[in-house]
């Protein structure tokens, strides 16, 4: 085999952010004309690895290289002149700008200090080609589809003539045939010699379209090898590490004897990335949804609580259904955001009335707040919830994340909900504070409420949980009961794949 030419070398590279080491020494090298897996767990360090290559981050000891120059002093404009190019997961397109000026963003071609529109909209039209997907580059950003996004964002990529693409997650917001679309176009870049970096926890597609993988786990590589050479159970193994078997510890004592009737019932729920789900959820039990990136959770979950409009199906609480989030709200329903800053809490209110939203039509008279009963009620909160503030009049902006986090949950653990629903609930939080969450979540469940545990940690899922449903591409393939046994390299297996069993390379 003949020599390949290494373009990229990471050498002991080391990240830490306060409380954490986010990379520890890890090495990482990419030839050139080759797609590189980068896969990985949440937290293990994929993201941060990727912003220190576009230079986004600066490690704070180790060595990198691109194309024999030492980037240690290279800024993120300098990098991307270099030809090192990124389409993020979260994809930001300017919404009232055109297709064209988002592709050309930073480098709007001129004529006499006027922006030239002809040659703006033909270099567009040009770099959209590359990607092999035909937009109309007058268009208006806001109005595209998730996918067309992503091929925007790509486009500009590609205006860099890169040498380095890195990919996150491209086709979480793609259907088969926009995947087609982009795999045909990725594997003509790589045979004119860009080397393109894959991040994806989609194993069949990490098969079909890698040369190569590398695993990271808690901030170290754990795994490179010829993705030919590595069957998805080991990659599963890698992964999550020789955690073994691990079995629910909610046992049966946790779950009601004798199931009630359910407080929340899903009946064939089809939408936008998701279908045909069925659940019920009963009093005095956690389920947990879970799944990797794109498989549908949170779509399922915007359009349980109400967010969606044109669906298929029913979400029934408590015998009523739930067509808006108004209705959501006043039928029973508390929610905990994946977006906590943009959708669970009011930045520029005090924490007190962040937590009193859901109680002001009690402590209401004639027109005005009894701020009097209102701050009792909140004071009774925050201790309950150990919620780390200088006082009730704090503006909620400027708490830790992992203290607006138990504002959220303070809202409607004390407003008497019946059912919470929980979408990465525990985030960008500390381990102490996820800790105090899972046993919030817990005791409203214990009090008799019912809770929907949405996300992509498997192994907290496990840890919180009474049940576990695990959804892939927008289907629920497996339930796991709370007197199962169960190894998380199965259910992960489940979330990555769709199915269980022995899975090898030929197979994918």
């Amino acid at each position: 085999m003949d020599k390949k030419k290494v373009v990229l070398k990471l050498t002991n590279v080391v990240k830490e952010f306060p409380g954490v080491k986010a990379l520890k020494g890890v090495n990482f090298d990419l030839y050139q004309g080759e797609i590189h897996a980068l896969i990985g767990a949440n937290g293990a360090g994929k993201t941060t690895l990727v912003r220190i290559i576009t230079r986004e981050l600066k490690e704070d000891s180790g060595n990198i290289e691109f194309m024999n120059i030492n980037l240690k002093k290279i800024s993120v404009k300098e990098a991307r002149q270099l030809g090192i190019s990124m389409v993020e997961q979260d994809i930001n397109l300017i919404p009232f700008f055109t297709v064209a000026e988002n592709v050309m963003l930073g480098s709007f071609p001129t004529k006499a200090a006027i922006i030239d529109r002809k040659k703006l909209n033909g270099l567009a039209v040009k770099f959209l080609k590359k990607t092999g997907k035909d937009l109309d580059v007058k268009r208006k950003a806001y109005s595209l589809s998730p996918a067309e996004q992503v091929f925007v964002a790509l486009a500009r990529a590609l205006a860099v003539n890169p040498k380095l693409l890195i990919l996150d997650e491209p086709t979480a917001r793609m259907g088969l045939s926009d995947v087609k679309i982009l795999f045909t176009t990725l594997r003509r870049l790589k045979s004119e010699g860009v080397s393109i970096i894959y991040i994806s926890h989609r194993l069949e597609e990490i098969y079909e379209i890698a040369d190569r993988v590398t695993i990271l786990r808690d901030g170290e590589n754990v795994l490179t090898s010829e993705i030919s050479s590595v069957s998805a159970n080991e990659i599963v193994k890698a992964i999550i590490g020789e955690r073994g078997v691990v079995t629910f510890i909610r046992k049966k004592e946790t779950v009601l004897k004798e199931r009630e009737e359910p407080v929340l019932v899903v009946r064939g729920l089809s939408g936008y990335k998701f279908r045909n789900i069925k659940l019920e959820i009963f009093p005095g039990e956690v389920v947990g949804l879970v799944g990797m990136v794109g498989a549908g959770k949170t779509e399922l979950v915007n359009a349980i609580v109400g967010r969606e409009k044109g669906l298929e199906g029913d979400v029934i609480l408590d015998g009523k259904p739930i067509t808006s989030p108004y209705k959501a709200v006043k039928f029973g329903m508390g929610v905990i955001p994946e977006k906590r800053k943009k959708e669970g809490i009011v930045g520029e209110a005090t924490v007190c009335e962040n937590i009193s939203l859901p109680i002001l039509s009690k402590i209401i008279r004639f027109g005005f707040i009894n701020f009097l009963q209102e701050r009792s009620y909140c004071k009774k909160a925050v201790e309950i919830f150990n919620i780390q503030t200088p006082s009730l009049t704090q503006k909620v902006k400027y708490l830790s994340g992992g203290n607006q986090q138990k504002v959220i949950v303070a809202r409607w653990f004390l407003a008497g909900k019946k059912v919470l629903i929980c979408d990465e609930a525990s985030q960008g939080m500390d381990v102490g504070a996820k800790f105090e969450i899972y046993e919030f979540i817990r005791k409203f469940a214990k009090d008799g409420g019912a809770v929907l545990y949405s996300t992509s940690d498997i192994p907290e899922a496990v840890q919180v949980c009474d049940r576990i449903v695990v959804m892939h591409r927008g289907e629920i393939v497996k339930e796991y009961e709370s007197t199962d046994d169960i190894s998380l390299d199965e259910v992960v297996l489940y979330a990555m794949t769709g199915k269980g069993g022995q899975i090898n390379a030929k197979e994918n």
